[in-house]
């Protein structure tokens, strides 16, 4: 199969214009049981590029494996963004790490290559041992995976998507050479931070297949949808420190907020990953430390996540939640001793909600466990009925507003 055209600036299909360059091309790579590499949803996939300066956004949306990006020809490119927008300057680079879930951006320049063909590849050949899609993943022991040396992919250096290079756009290029300078991140201080956090990942048993296999574990805890693991309050700086202690990489990714990684091991942060990021990639024994200010949303009740972004690992328990709360909120806590009557709770049909003291409810709101709204309703009386017989199984919040106060109950439609 192949994408089937030639494609200018203005009508590039999954592409978005940008102002600064010619195209911006957003390429998700993923695998079908791990042996079959798709671009943009293509098999074995070429795209017609004009012989100018091109942009290209990447990401990794493979459920376990990383790759070691670069071009035929060890043809160089330019990286001007990571996961979260651009870097201070452009790194000129022939090999770029991205593990699943990360994103980067980058320039390559094809100009005075007409007539030429390229490809984009994965040199999993060049990854060190540890990390999922490398030749080798051994623990302690020499331990392995099962079944991970039957998989034809790993630690082979494979074309990713064929590249040729065609006449330049009828639309002038705006830029004609590849900058350096691109935006300052202002970064936080560490004389600013008010926590630490730190993070240990382990396996839940000790033994050598266990260390590279798992079931693996975040603070010897595994996840639980009814807990609560880490409090963080709105506009604090914090610096987390997530250790390492299994036989394989693992890509952490943090939900709310951006990082910047302070240090890898105690050493220098790789060049490629100085900028602000929300997924990390942490080696077998290995730490990182990075920085980050919680700045844009606070809620007393609903979390959010950390997790691995191995699915296999964190389909397994390797995530936990933490709430980002407001320290100057008004909004109570949910009081399971509150005198308001719910019932029955768990539920197949309705709930009965019933206020103390015939106070008047004004309204409600029925959030899933993600935090969307699935009812928003007006009342006017001391009780009301939620129908939830449509409903699928599983754990709701309900919040009741009285002109006096709110208050917020988990409810469980089974």
């Amino acid at each position: 199969m192949s994408l089937p055209r030639t494609y200018g600036i203005d009508d590039f299909p999954i592409l978005v214009q940008s102002k600064a360059f010619d195209i911006l091309q957003q390429i998700a790579i993923a695998t079908e049981m791990d042996t079959a590499i798709f671009v943009n949803g293509t098999l074995r996939p070429y795209q017609n590029m004009p012989a100018q300066i091109i942009r290209l956004r990447l990401l990794n949306g493979s459920s376990m494996r990383t790759y070691n990006f670069g071009f035929s020809k060890n043809q160089s490119f330019k990286l001007i963004g990571i996961d979260a927008g651009l870097i201070d300057s452009a790194v000129t680079l022939t090999r770029i790490l991205i593990s699943p879930g990360e994103r980067v951006e980058i320039l390559l320049d094809l100009q005075g290559k007409l007539g030429d063909t390229l490809f984009l590849k994965n040199y999993s050949s060049e990854m060190p041992n540890g990390i999922y899609g490398a030749a080798t993943v051994t623990g302690m022991g020499g331990a392995k995976i099962p079944d991970y040396d039957l998989n034809p992919l790993n630690g082979l250096d494979y074309n990713i998507l064929q590249i040729h290079v065609v006449a330049k756009t009828a639309i002038p290029t705006p830029i004609l050479n590849m900058p350096n300078a691109l935006v300052p991140n202002i970064r936080w201080n560490v004389s600013e931070i008010n926590a630490i956090k730190n993070f240990v990942m382990a396996p839940e048993m000790m033994g050598p297949t266990f260390m590279v296999e798992g079931p693996f574990r975040i603070d010897s805890v595994e996840f639980d949808m009814d807990k609560i693991n880490r409090i963080c309050y709105l506009n604090d700086v914090e610096k987390w420190r997530w250790t390492n202690r299994t036989g394989i990489a693992h890509p952490i990714h943090i939900h709310d907020m951006h990082f910047y990684i302070l240090n890898v091991n105690g050493g220098t942060v790789p060049i490629y990953e100085r900028g602000k990021k929300d997924v990390v990639l942490i080696m077998p024994n290995e730490y990182v430390e990075f920085i980050t200010k919680f700045e844009t949303f606070s809620d007393n009740i609903i979390p959010y996540m950390y997790h691995c972004h191995l699915l296999h690992h964190e389909d397994d328990g390797m995530m936990g939640s933490f709430l980002v709360k407001n320290k100057n909120s008004e909004i109570k806590k949910p009081n399971i001793n509150s005198i308001y009557k719910i019932y029955p709770n768990p539920s197949s049909d309705y709930w009965k909600v019933i206020s103390p003291n015939n106070e008047k409810i004004k309204s409600y709101l029925l959030f899933d466990m993600i935090g969307k709204i699935i009812e928003d309703k007006e009342n006017n009386s001391s009780e009301m009925m939620i129908d939830n017989r449509f409903l699928i199984n599983g754990h709701y919040l309900l919040k009741v507003t009285t002109e006096h106060s709110s208050e917020f109950f988990k409810l469980i439609k089974y």
